[in-house]
């Protein structure tokens, strides 16, 4: 080969200029270079010659614009631009090298704007090669395609250079491998780099980073088994000015020496944003990892499919800007350390990391330090060295959410917790050491300080498990919280070393505390609504270690048992115990060892039972010899307290004393609080509302070792309670009673205080005993003070409408006197009606004179009386035997007194308040009779109503509308016109209805809703005459709102029918038996009680009916009118209900019932001579019904008392009936009809629809 210089005039430049090239004997560019003496000797020579400029003459580029391939070896000396002008491509194969230098950095493909050129190297021996920088796409559209095991060595690469260009590396096939010192993808123009079927990239300088995405969007695309990117000596960039992506995918793989960094450097306007997807067992391998940092747009890393990623050292997601890591479908991530959101300071970011695990493993082997920003779900398996879980660097509050039921969280170490943390639906954490406690949102910029972090363990399954004990408390203000929530049947388990809660630290048991509300130095706690309870292992043992150390219970269970030991550790002054025990909702009970616990119980809503003795170290000294703790302070200002062990020690069994009482512990309740149980307290104040109720869940003896007081408060050496308060609302002891002489009450070893200048106090009476009769009343001691009574109760009260309560007191104490009120029942009067005015009476006419009388003629003598014969004597008298003595007669049983009768207002109620007297005083008939004496008037009504069973012969009055049958064969004769003289028919009918009877003052609004089918066939019998027979069933539902009750019908059908035609007129009659099964449930209103009664019972109805009509065709539509008379007889079977003491026994029943129908059909035919025949109808008609217009119901309380009588729902005795229907001929033999039916009128509503089918055989 051979150089030979040339001199050129440059357009361009305007000067002459020396130009080099190689030649060969086959004449093509390439060839072995000259030394470079000799050329520059020559070079020289010539340009001196030419008196023109030299430059940089002797760097000349070799430029290729066409199509040129290159199979042997060949080497260029200077600069190798493929497509510097024009549009070309280089192939190199076969045994193929080109060997370049790249003198001036120019080596390149598509130089110039516009053009295109590529360098394709195929084959297992073909070689590119370049000696300093290529770039491909430098204003152009270049590409660089190696395959088939091609290699190509070049010290820089560079892809897509100045802005407008695009770059394309691409890399096919097992054994073919780039190995370049720099690489950089996207500088100002478009880049992209792929590796795919094995193909191999090599980075192996030792500058600056590898980079993709640097000013412009780029890509990386590394696939298939074999395939890879090794950075060896660097750190590789995604993202730096642009948008860098990486997909390494189907089993690729990238492997960075140094540090892979995702989303990077960029601008304010945040345009670096890089992008890694690792997919379908795709492979990363780094020295550490950095996802999003600087003033970036962030960076995403997805890895998915079963891939993997392993950082030798530390990962972090997000310094300072987005970042978010998300490994799901069995992927595993392991690194060294994981750093969410480090970004040197506090100050919150618009965005920050976010990690997610789904399904897939994150193995951390030192510390992961994650923030409330991440999620672990699905069976993800997460482990670490250490832990730590703070707030995200954003504005808005995220919550770390370990879910699952496989979800596991395996931390060697310690875990400490200042966010927000979930562990849901099974998930389980466990840990070494776990301290929970409140940041206070260590980045708080735009966020509401008010709301309040916490750890939550919800769920069945759910865990937390510190094998080494739990911390809760808080580092920063009082205002602020560290809370560990257990709910909805969550557990934690703290191992013997157990739950240690410090300053302002909450163990919450259901719905946690969301915010705070007053003075950040005393805020007030706000909980969230409640939720179903979770629990600790039985073994846990709580240390309450301050005055804001609290344990709370806001659930909705209502049997919450926390059998766990509760101490007080530390004290908040010399003289108080620690620790605060609060009930917000839910019924919890306290069965522990609570023996060390002297802190405050508080109570604000739901019921706290307190089974365990408190704080029996109040005995011994505090501060020095014979000194003592401060009262263990109790509120009940809500909900229910119920003691019933002992508060406190007592004083007096160690030798020490205090003011006002003798047992450690002083309580108020007050704004509708409720103390109750039977334990035993030191002093106790009920105030402004608050109540007394002595009793664990029944009659009982509250003791008070010390004073008490009603709306009065006793000196407890505590905090004046509500001292800017001047007036109290009325307090309250509300009391239970038993017939056996005893009742609730409260023992005070010292001083009852009832009433004050601030408010006054009452009894309440709430509960009888339901095993005692009070017909001859009852007196019961309710309240003994050792230290004598002061002052009286303002009232004694009771809602009940039959009894009246009155008070006696003595020095010592008052009792409670109940008696019955007896009052006779009024009935309930009819209205008179008005009478007619009395006609004008007529003026008396004079009276004529009386005409002389007549002088009386003398009167003749008497005749003498003839003497009396003498009379003979008497016969002697036998004497009277001796009368046997009479037998003694029993006394006279004196009547129950008349006590519910005083209220009722209709017959009914009447009725059974009249039965009700007379129940038994004994057993279930006793129970019942107390129960209706503590109603109200109002109260009372109601429960006569559901008493009375009204809906017994109010479902007898529904049966006997029943009509579903005939109503089924009357419109089968609609249908009949069709048949000739022997045919046989059969026909279907399918329908619905909705009958309602309103209710009065008796019985209330009944409703029967049924659907159901019948069939039927007839033939002819004789000229004109046709007989049948039918069947059918019926499902029905009859509801009584009023009464809360419902009764579900089985109805059977059988019938017969008949009818003909003569000539115009027509005759037509039937019989139908109905048999029905019902089943009742209904809810009798006992005020506190109600009793769900249950009963089944049959009935059965028979009915026959007639219509005769007179079809009249009036030419192109038909009037028929007609008149219909049907009569029924329901016989009701006698039953019992079941289901408590207000059950009844219910007579059997005969009722009759007529009715008679007159009214006029009319018909045309709209079938337009179609061969269907269409048929439209419409008629209307009244009807007038009677019988049975009242119907009774003959009923007594199977518990024991007198039958009554009660009236059901009134019937309609006349109706207004509407009806209309459309027939087709669906068949040359069969016809289909839908029609519907209504009628209306005195109370009764009648809606119903059918569908008929009828063929002719």
């Amino acid at each position: 080969m051979n150089r030979i210089y040339r001199l050129v005039f440059n357009r361009q430049l305007g000067v002459m200029q020396v130009t080099s090239e190689l030649t060969t004997r086959t004449g093509s560019a390439g060839g072995a270079s000259d030394s470079p003496l000799r050329r520059s000797l020559l070079a020289a020579a010539i340009t001196l010659m030419c008196s023109v400029p030299v430059g940089s003459a002797f760097a000349v580029d070799t430029l290729i614009d066409a199509d040129r391939e290159i199979t042997d070896t060949q080497v260029f000396g200077d600069d190798l631009i493929i497509g510097a002008t024009g549009n070309a491509k280089l192939r190199v194969s076969g045994n193929g090298v080109v060997n370049a230098s790249s003198v001036d950095n120019n080596s390149a493909v598509a130089r110039d704007a516009g053009t295109v050129a590529s360098v394709e190297v195929d084959g297992l021996n073909a070689q590119f090669n370049v000696n300093g920088r290529f770039t491909v796409g430098v204003n152009g559209n270049g590409t660089l395609d190696l395959r088939n095991g091609a290699r190509s060595t070049i010290s820089s690469l560079r892809v897509g250079q100045n802005g407008g260009s695009q770059g394309r590396v691409v890399l096919a096939n097992n054994g073919t491998q780039l190995t370049t010192g720099s690489l950089y993808v996207g500088m100002q123009g478009d880049g992209a780099l792929a590796l795919t079927s094995g193909a191999r990239a090599v980075v192996n300088g030792t500058g600056a980073d590898a980079e993709i995405g640097i000013n412009r969007a780029a890509t990386l695309d590394i696939s298939g088994a074999g395939s890879e990117l090794q950075v060896l000596n660097r750190g590789l960039l995604l993202g730096r000015y642009a948008a860098g992506t990486a997909t390494v995918s189907d089993s690729g793989a990238l492997t960075v020496g140094g540090r892979l960094a995702i989303g990077t450097d960029g601008s304010s306007s945040g345009d670096g944003v890089g992008t890694l997807n690792v997919n379908t067992g795709g492979s990363i391998n780094a020295n550490s990892m950095l996802i999003g940092s600087g003033l970036s747009g962030g960076g995403d890393v997805v890895v998915d499919g079963a891939s993997s990623v392993k950082v030798a050292n530390r990962l972090t997601i997000s310094e300072g800007r987005r970042g978010t890591l998300s490994v799901s479908e069995g992927s595993t991530v392991e690194v060294g350390n994981l750093r969410m959101d480090d970004l040197g300071g506090n100050v919150a970011r618009p965005a920050a990391g976010k990690l997610s695990v789904d399904g897939s493993t994150l193995t951390v082997n030192g510390l992961l330090a994650a923030t409330s920003n991440a999620t672990f779900s699905n069976g993800a398996q997460i482990t670490s060295g250490s832990a730590s879980v703070r707030d995200s660097a954003e504005s808005t509050i995220h919550t770390l959410s370990v879910d699952g039921t496989q979800t596991r969280w395996s931390n060697a170490g310690a875990l400490d917790v200042s966010g927000n943390l979930a562990i849901t639906n099974g998930a389980v954490l466990s840990t070494d050491t776990a301290r929970i406690h409140s940041g206070q949102f260590a980045f708080n910029v735009g966020r509401d300080a008010r709301e309040q972090e916490a750890t939550r363990v919800n769920g069945a399954g759910s865990q937390l498990v510190a094998s080494n004990g739990i911390v809760i408390d808080n580092e920063s203000t009082v205002a602020n919280r560290g809370q560990l929530v257990v709910s909805d049947g969550g557990l934690v388990d703290a191992g013997a070393a157990g739950i240690s809660i410090g300053a302002a630290g909450h163990l919450v048991i259901g719905g946690a505390i969301t915010s705070h509300t007053g003075d950040t130095a005393v805020p007030t706690m706000v909980f969230g609504a409640a939720e179903a309870a979770g629990v600790l292992a039985d073994t846990t043992r709580i240390e309450l270690g301050g005055a804001r150390a609290e344990i709370d219970f806001n659930h909705t269970d209502a049997d919450y048992r926390f059998d766990h030991t509760v101490v007080s550790t530390a004290a908040v002054s010399v003289t108080d115990a620690s620790g605060v025990i609060r009930n917000l909702a839910g019924t919890t009970t306290l069965g522990g060892d609570l023996s060390g616990f002297g802190g405050v119980i508080r109570n604000v809503g739901g019921k706290l039972v307190i089974n365990s003795d408190t704080f029996l170290q109040a005995t011994q000294d505090r501060a020095g010899a014979g000194t003592t703790w401060a009262p263990q302070a109790v509120y009940v200002s809500g909900g229910e307290l119920q003691v019933n062990g002992n508060l406190g020690a007592l004083y007096a069994a160690n030798g020490k004393s205090w003011d006002g009482t003798q047992r450690s512990s002083f309580v108020i309740a007050s704004t509708g609080g409720v103390l109750s149980g039977t334990g035993n307290t030191g002093t106790v104040s009920i105030v402004h509302g608050g109540v007394l109720a002595p009793g664990a869940d029944g009659v009982g003896t509250f003791n008070v070792q010390g004073d008490i007081g009603f709306n009065n408060i006793i000196n407890s050496g505590l905090t004046v309670w509500e001292p800017t308060l001047t007036a109290y609302e009325k307090a309250f002891f509300d009391v239970d009673i038993k017939g056996d002489g005893s009742a609730d009450r409260v023992v005070a070893t010292g001083k009852a205080t009832i009433g004050s200048s601030r408010g006054e106090a009452g009894v309440r009476v709430n509960a009888l005993d339901a095993q005692t009769s009070y017909q001859n009343g009852q007196s019961y001691v309710i309240l003994e003070a050792a230290g004598g009574v002061e002052g009286t109760f303002a009232d004694v009260a009771s809602k009940s409408a039959f009894i009246t309560p009155t008070l006696a007191y003595t020095g010592n104490s008052v009792a409670l006197n109940i008696a019955l009120n007896s009052t006779p029942p009024v009935d309930p009067v009819d209205p008179v009606d008005p009478v007619d005015p009395v006609d004008p009476v007529e003026p008396t006419p004079p009276v004529d004179p009386v005409d002389p009388v007549e002088p009386t003629p003398p009167v003749d003598p008497v005749d003498p009386v003839e003497p009396t014969p003498p009379v003979d004597p008497v016969d002697p008298v036998e004497p009277t035997p001796p009368v046997d003595p009479v037998t003694p007669v029993d006394p006279v049983t004196p009547p129950p007194p008349l006590v519910f009768g005083s209220v009722a207002q209709s017959y009914n109620q009447a009725r059974v308040a009249a039965s009700l007297d007379t129940l038994q005083q004994s057993g279930a008939a006793l129970a019942l009779y107390n129960q209706l004496l503590m109603h109200s008037a109002e109260e009372a009504r109601v429960a006569f109503d559901d008493l009375s069973g009204d809906v017994f012969p109010s479902n007898r009055a529904l049966l006997l509308q029943d009509h579903f049958l005939r109503d089924a064969m009357d419109s089968r004769w609609t249908l009949a016109s069709a048949l000739q003289a022997g045919d046989v028919a059969g026909w279907v009918s399918a329908g619905g209805s909705r009958t309602t009877l309103d209710g009065n003052s008796n019985a209330g609004k009944h409703r029967i809703n049924g659907t159901g089918v019948s069939v039927g066939v007839d033939w002819q019998v004789s000229e004109g005459w046709r007989i049948g027979a039918a069947g059918g069933y019926q499902d029905a539902k009859i509801t009584a709102q009023a009464r809360i009750a419902e009764t579900d019908v089985d109805a059977r059908y059988v019938g017969l029918y008949a009818g003909t035609d003569m000539g115009q007129a027509y005759l037509r009659g039937g019989i139908t038996y109905a048999d029905y099964d019902l089943d009742v449930q209904r809810t009798v209103r006992i005020a506190g009680a109600p009793q769900r009664l249950t009963g089944s019972t049959s009935a059965d109805a028979l009915t026959g009916f007639a219509e005769v009509g007179f079809n009249a065709d009036l030419g192109g539509w038909t009037l028929t009118p007609y008149l219909n008379a049907a009569y029924t007889r329901l016989q009701s079977d006698a039953f019992s209900e079941t289901g408590g003491s207000a059950a009844l026994a219910v007579a059997r029943e005969t009722d009759k019932w007529w009715s008679a129908t007159l009214g006029a059909r009319a018909s045309w035919d709209i079938s337009g001579g179609a061969s269907d025949a269409a048929q439209l109808s419409f008629g209307l008609a009244w009807q007038h019904s009677g019988g049975d217009d009242e119907l009774y119901g003959r009923h007594q309380i199977v518990a024991g008392a007198d039958a009554f009588q009660v009236q059901g729902v009134p019937m309609a005795r006349n109706v207004g009936v509407a009806d209309v229907a459309v027939a087709v001929n669906t068949t040359e033999r069969s016809r289909l009809q839908f029609g519907a039916q209504g009628r209306k009128g005195d109370g009764l509503t009648d809606l119903g629809a059918y569908l008929n089918w009828h063929v002719r055989f």
